[in-house]
C-alpha cells in the first residue's frame, strides 16, 4: 500500500500545510503577474513526493483545488484545469495501482452496490458510444476525462472516508478556498457597483462564467450546513460558518443566476421528500412531467408556437429586466436554448441508439437547427453545449444511454433515502442528507445546463454519490453500527 511508505514517520500534517501554503502563494503570484503556468509548480515540485508520504493528503488537496482551479491553455488548442485535473489524474493512477496491488482492499460490497453497478453501466455505455462516435478524438478525450472524475471522487471516497473527522477535514478544505474566491470576486464586483452586465468580467481566473460561479457555491451549501450543526451553537467556528453561509447567499444573489437561485430552494422540499420516504414517487413524477412536456411540444409541431421574436429577444442590462424578459419569453439565453434543444431532438432521429458520440454535439448540431429559432448569439463563439444534460446524453449516447443515466439517477435518490433511514446517529444522517441536498441542487441545474463535466461540479457530484455508498456499507455493520464514524472526533 502507498500509505505504508511513511518515510521515517515524517509529520504528514506539516507536509500538507506546507504544500497548501505553496499553492496559495502560487495562486497570488500567478494572478499578480498573469503568468498562470505558476499554478503547476506546486504539483511538479512536491506532488510526487507527498504522494509517497500519504496519498490521503493528495485527496484532501483535490478539494482545496476545486474552488481555486483555473483553465490554462496548452499547445495545440488544448486546455488543462490546474490544479484540479493534474490531481485527478494523479489520484486516478493511485486508484488503479491500489486495485492492481490489492484489489481486495475495496470490499466487494462497494463494487456490487446498486449505485456502483449503475455508474459502471453508465461508463461502459460511454465506452461503447465512443467506439462508434462521429468524432473519435473528441469522444476519447471525454471518456478519459470522465474516468478521472469517477475514480478519485467516487472510488477513493469509499476507501478514504472512514470517520466524521475525514468529512470535517474535507469540508474545511473545500469551503476555505471557496470563501477566498468569493471574497476576491465580491471586492472586484463592488468596485464596479455590483453591476449586472459586469459580473462575468470579475470572475477570472477562477470561474468561466456566472453560472459556474453560482453553481459551485450552491452545491457547497449542504456541507456548510452540516458543519454548522456539528459545532456548538454560538462558538467561534459556528459564528464563522454562519457568516460564511450568509456570504454565500449574498454571492449567489449578486451572481444574477436565476436557475441557481431557484435550485437552492429545492433543498427545503427535498428534506421532506426524504423524511416522508417519497423520493421514488417524486422522481417518477418529475420524469413523467418532463416527458409529457416534450411529447406535447412535439404534437402537431406545437413547439413552433414559441419561436422567438428576433428583434425583441435580446440581452438585458439589468437583472429586473432579465426576470421580466424571462416571463415574457424574450430572454436571449432561454431563446437560444430552444434553438439548440430543437436541433438536439432532430439529431436523435438520426442517431437513436448510439447517439452522435460523447462530446460531439457542438460539432454536429448546426446542420439540424431551424432558422426560425435563431438568435443573436447563435454563432456560439464560446463553443458551449446544448444546455440540458439529459438531452445531451440522449443526443450523444442515444436512447439506451439516457435510460442508463436515468437509472443511475433514480438509484441515487431511491437508495439515498433508504440509506438515510438506516443511519444510527445524527452525524451520519447529516452527511447522507447533505449528499442528497447536493445531488438535488445539481440535478435541478442539469435541466437547463450541462455542467456535470465541469471540473468544479463533477468532482463534487461523484463525491456525494460515493458518500452514499460508503455510509450504506458502514450502516450494514450490525455488530457496530457506528464503528467507523465517531461523533467525538469532531
Amino acid at each position: 500500500m502507498l500509505s505504508s511508505l511513511q518515510l521515517h514517520k515524517l509529520d504528514s500534517n506539516s507536509i500538507f500545510w506546507i504544500l497548501g501554503s505553496i499553492i496559495l502563494i502560487a495562486v497570488f503570484a500567478a494572478i499578480a503577474t498573469e503568468t498562470y503556468f505558476l499554478f503547476a509548480l506546486p504539483i511538479l515540485i512536491v506532488g510526487g513526493w507527498i504522494t509517497l508520504v500519504d496519498y490521503k493528503k493528495i485527496f484532501y488537496l483535490l478539494f482545496i483545488s476545486i474552488p481555486i482551479s483555473v483553465d490554462v491553455a496548452l499547445p495545440g488548442g488544448l486546455a488543462l484545469n490546474v490544479f484540479t485535473e493534474p490531481l485527478q489524474i494523479l489520484l486516478s493512477g493511485i486508484t488503479l495501482l491500489l486495485i492492481l496491488k490489492d484489489g481486495r482492499s475495496i470490499a466487494k460490497g462497494y463494487l456490487t452496490h446498486p449505485i456502483s453497478i449503475a455508474l459502471l453501466l453508465h461508463f461502459a455505455w460511454i465506452i461503447i458510444t465512443t467506439l462508434f462516435s462521429s468524432d473519435y478524438t473528441v469522444s476519447v478525450k471525454y471518456l478519459i476525462a470522465k474516468a478521472w472524475f469517477i475514480l478519485p471522487s467516487f472510488y477513493l471516497t469509499m476507501k478514504l472516508v472512514n470517520s466524521v473527522k475525514d468529512i470535517k477535514n474535507i469540508v474545511w478544505c473545500l469551503i476555505l478556498p471557496l470563501l477566498f474566491t468569493i471574497t476576491v470576486i465580491m471586492i472586484r464586483h463592488a468596485a464596479i457597483g455590483f453591476s449586472f452586465d459586469g459580473v462575468n468580467y470579475v470572475l477570472g481566473p477562477f470561474y468561466n462564467n456566472h453560472v459556474a460561479y453560482a453553481s459551485t457555491i450552491a452545491i457547497c451549501f449542504p456541507f456548510v450546513w452540516i458543519l454548522c450543526r456539528w459545532y456548538p451553537r454560538f462558538s467561534l467556528k459556528w459564528w464563522f460558518l454562519t457568516g460564511s453561509f450568509l456570504l454565500m447567499i449574498v454571492a449567489i444573489y449578486l451572481s444574477y443566476t436565476r436557475a441557481t437561485m431557484a435550485s437552492v430552494f429545492i433543498v427545503f422540499g427535498m428534506y421532506y421528500v426524504v423524511k416522508w420516504r417519497l423520493s421514488r414517487q417524486a422522481f417518477v413524477i418529475a420524469i413523467m412531467g418532463l416527458a409529457s412536456l416534450f411529447f406535447w411540444l412535439g404534437q402537431q409541431n406545437n413547439f413552433m408556437n414559441y419561436t422567438p421574436n428576433f428583434e425583441r429577444t435580446i440581452s438585458h442590462q439589468s437583472f429586473d429586466n432579465l426576470l421580466e424578459a424571462t416571463l415574457r419569453g424574450q430572454d436571449i439565453s432561454l431563446a437560444e436554448r430552444y434553438y439548440r434543444w430543437i436541433a438536439g431532438l432532430y439529431m436523435v432521429g438520426n442517431h437513436p441508439v448510439l447517439g452522435s458520440g460523447p462530446s460531439t454535439f457542438y460539432n454536429e448540431y448546426r446542420s439540424y437547427t431551424l432558422s426560425s429559432f435563431k438568435t443573436y448569439v447563435s454563432d456560439n463563439p464560446e463553443k458551449s453545449g446544448i444546455h440540458n444534460y439529459f438531452l445531451m446524453v440522449l443526443v450523444e449516447q442515444g436512447i439506451p444511454g439516457l435510460l442508463i443515466f436515468l437509472l443511475f439517477s433514480y438509484l441515487l435518490f431511491a437508495e439515498g433515502e433508504r440509506i438515510y433511514h438506516r443511519q444510527k446517529d445524527a452525524q451520519s444522517k447529516d452527511v447522507v442528507m447533505a449528499s442528497l441536498f447536493l445531488l438535488s441542487i445539481m440535478y435541478s441545474l442539469l435541466i437547463i445546463n450541462d455542467l456535470l463535466e465541469a471540473d468544479k461540479l463533477g468532482a463534487l457530484f461523484f463525491f456525494a454519490a460515493g458518500l452514499l455508498v460508503k455510509f450504506d456499507m458502514i450502516s450494514k455493520d450490525s455488530s457496530s453500527p457506528n464503528k467507523e464514524l465517531k461523533a467525538n472526533e469532531i
